[in-house]
C-alpha cells in the first residue's frame, strides 16, 4: 500500500509497517510514483509491507463499519422527539441488517 500522508491515512497506514506514505507536501504524482518504485525495489520490503497490511485489513469488516454507523444513527435518533424518524430507522435496520448478512468480509477483501 503506497499513499499520501493526507486525511485519516496516517492513522492507519504506518510506514514502513503497513504500508508507505509517499512524500510531499503537496503531494504529486511525482511523489507517489517515487513511493511506489520505493516499495516495488526491494522484494523483501514488499512482502513485508504485504503482510502487514494483510494484518491490518484483517482488523476491518463491512460489519464492524456499518454497526459503528448504525450506533451513531441510533444515537441521533434517540435526541430526536419525532417517532417517525424512530419508525423509518428502524426499518432501514432492518433491511441492512438483512443486506449485511448476505456479504462476507472476507469476499471483499479478495
Amino acid at each position: 500500500m503506497v499513499a499520501f500522508a493526507v486525511g485519516g491515512i496516517p492513522e492507519w497506514l504506518l510506514d514502513g509497517v503497513n504500508g508507505y506514505l509517499a512524500p510531499g507536501n503537496p503531494p504529486t504524482a511525482a511523489g507517489l510514483a517515487e513511493a511506489i518504485v520505493h516499495v516495488l525495489r526491494d522484494p523483501e520490503t514488499h512482502a513485508r509491507l504485504c503482510r502487514g497490511a494483510t494484518e491490518v485489513a484483517a482488523r476491518f469488516s463491512i460489519k464492524k463499519h456499518m454497526d459503528a454507523l448504525l450506533g451513531i444513527f441510533w444515537e441521533t435518533i434517540e435526541r430526536s422527539t419525532s417517532p417517525r424518524n424512530e419508525n423509518a430507522l428502524r426499518q432501514r435496520h432492518r433491511i441492512l441488517g438483512n443486506e449485511l448478512s448476505l456479504v462476507k468480509s472476507d469476499d471483499i477483501f479478495r
